[in-house]
């Protein structure tokens, strides 16, 4: 199922997938602790709003800048009839690299969300982790075009399924599976807090494997 758009790098056998749209950026400049111990004044929140339109137009510029030069069609060939999956902002399509044959996920984004707060965040998320050089256990942004209406992102493709549907259906883990995927989730978490990212929805079913099979997932 992919009504979220899931986390794993590409190339290993590897654990579980983290939902990027879950994720939001952490203040630096403040801990949570002394946000919530501050009142609030309308002066601060026009200050806030200021800077959150600020750092929307950063974002969509950023996004704009690293778009690819030539043409999604010139080096994807996306099978547009069968969708992979839906979510808030978008659908995910199967694409093959014309060149390579590789597998990957297209996720078609219409530019009438871009100045949705959450699309901002799973954008900062994602061009922050391609800019960090990625995790193992995390899913990168390949590459990006901006054609027309829509926003395209190329990433990799999860073929494995929910952790949950997994749990359902096949029943609970080893101990040594358990252990491993947990450890993995941990040290993609553990990057992901280094970059000041952090992930709002941690859930069985906001994680993906990459095999059906729990000694290879």
């Amino acid at each position: 199922m992919w009504s979220r758009f899931l986390l794993q790098k590409a190339g290993r056998s590897t654990a579980a997938a983290l939902s990027i749209a879950a994720f939001a950026e952490l203040n630096r400049s403040s801990s949570l602790s002394e946000q919530r111990q501050q009142p609030r004044t309308l002066c601060d929140d026009g200050a806030l709003e200021k800077r959150r339109m600020l750092r929307a137009r950063q974002t969509i510029r950023k996004i704009e800048e690293h778009s690819s030069h030539y043409s999604l069609e010139s080096r994807y060939k996306v099978d547009w009839k069968v969708p992979l999956g839906e979510g808030s902002f978008g659908v995910v399509y199967l694409g093959v690299d014309k060149k390579t044959g590789e597998r990957v996920a297209v996720k078609k984004i219409s530019k009438k969300h871009t100045s949705r707060r959450e699309l901002q965040q799973e954008l900062r998320a994602l061009l922050l982790l391609r800019d960090a050089g990625g995790h193992p256990n995390i899913c990168s942004l390949r590459e990006n075009f901006s054609e027309h209406f829509y926003h395209y992102l190329i990433l990799d493709l999860i073929e494995g399924c929910e952790m949950f549907d997994h749990l359902v259906y096949l029943g609970a883990y080893s101990e040594a599976s358990a252990a491993r995927l947990v450890r993995e989730v941990a040290s993609a978490l553990a990057y992901l807090h280094g970059l000041g990212v952090v992930h709002g929805d941690l859930k069985p079913e906001n994680l993906m494997l990459s095999s059906a099979n729990p000694s290879d997932a």
